[in-house]
């Protein structure tokens, strides 16, 4: 698995297509370090998630986390109803930004 991150601002992360136990914790991660490297917003395109599971969810959290402390913003676009509901279910939606605009970049390899 790896993380696919842009190199301009503001930077685009495309996680992994299933963010579960067995892969959150190299995106969490990979995720963190990417957050300390950039002083950009970050930007989680989804479009490629098809499963999340409550580990995918932490590692998500974890990461809105350190941007709102580092005062950046932290948008999740492209998200699946699919995957949406699992949000809703968790009410996770509330805290999260939902952003369905074009990305401002697309993603490059890590």
């Amino acid at each position: 698995m790896s993380v696919v991150v842009s190199t301009v601002q503001p930077m685009v992360i495309q996680p992994p297509d299933v963010l579960d136990v067995s892969t959150a914790p190299l995106f969490q991660a990979d995720l963190m370090a990417a957050i300390a490297a950039s002083s950009a917003d970050i930007w989680i395109d989804m479009a490629e998630v098809t499963s999340l599971d409550s580990a995918g969810l932490m590692a998500l959290v974890t990461g809105l986390t350190r941007a709102q402390s580092l005062n950046r913003e932290f948008y999740l676009c492209n998200v699946s109803s699919s995957v949406r509901i699992v949000f809703e279910l968790t009410q996770l939606d509330r805290i999260f930004v939902f952003n369905n605009e074009e990305l401002p970049a697309k993603p490059l390899a890590a």
